[in-house]
């Protein structure tokens, strides 16, 4: 069983790696995981704040063929 992580920020870095999510699709990986609901802003915020730690490498681009619609990823740094 995996460990409970009980920071926003891990929990959003543990459902967005492994593949490009939408903020809607990584907030019910999260909910499924932890039984906690993060809102899509709080995602986004701590997605940012990732990029900015150095710990892991970010990814984010837009889903096709949606315009508006944004996936993100997220790689711990080996």
């Amino acid at each position: 069983m995996i460990q409970k992580l009980s920071k926003q920020k891990d929990r959003v870095a543990h459902a967005l790696q492994g593949g490009y999510y939408t903020l809607e699709e990584a907030k019910w990986r999260i909910y499924e995981e932890f039984k906690v609901r993060d809102m899509e802003t709080a995602i986004s915020a701590r997605f940012r704040d990732l990029k900015r730690t150095g710990k892991y490498t970010c990814y984010k681009r837009r889903r096709i063929p949606y315009r508006y619609l944004w996936e993100y990823r997220v790689e711990l740094v080996r």
